[in-house]
């Protein structure tokens, strides 16, 4: 009997937004067999200002990172996501009203760059007075629903290992 690969995820979205919707698509995409490599769920809702000990270095007071992020630098914290996206089969954008921040657009360039393929609850909109993104980029996040994303990267990993493998000879 054929065992599937494991599919890997990353998923992306503006945490101050959309956290909790961002956690409900952890867990869709859990809930159908993916593995989600970042972020982690949950939220240190704890403003760093009230807090009496160092729960992170550099960042600035509104920022509000996860328990497993604390005493991380925004650099090491962004490193280590977009070593995730790298590690991914694909990266999930949570974005209800089509909104994305300068961050997801990092990953969103990231993952571009990387050949990973990136898809978006909703499609990407541009907030009127924004700096528009690239609309090449923007097209290359494809809406669909979590169940629909799986979908489509189970196929095209299907499809890759019925395909022949050529020799370098060849």
């Amino acid at each position: 009997m054929h065992k599937e690969r494991e599919i890997n995820a990353s998923v992306s979205g503006s945490f101050e937004k959309h956290k909790p919707e961002i956690d409900k698509t952890i867990d869709e995409l859990t809930d159908l067999g993916v593995k989600v490599l970042a972020p982690d769920k949950g939220w240190l809702l704890i403003p760093v200002r009230k807090l009496h000990i160092v729960i992170a270095r550099n960042l600035p007071s509104n920022f509000r990172p996860l328990p497993s992020e604390i005493g991380m630098t925004i650099k090491e914290i962004e490193d280590r996501f977009l070593s995730a996206i790298s590690r991914s089969d694909f990266l999930y954008i949570e974005n209800p009203e089509g909104y994305i921040g300068h961050t997801v657009a990092l990953e969103l360039g990231f993952a571009i760059g990387g050949g990973i393929p990136v898809f978006s609850r909703k499609a990407i909109t541009v907030e009127p007075g924004e700096e528009p993104l690239d609309f090449n980029y923007i097209s290359y996040a494809k809406p669909k629903t979590p169940a629909d994303s799986v979908r489509y990267i189970r196929n095209n990993l299907t499809n890759q290992q019925k395909a022949p493998q050529k020799s370098i000879a060849q």
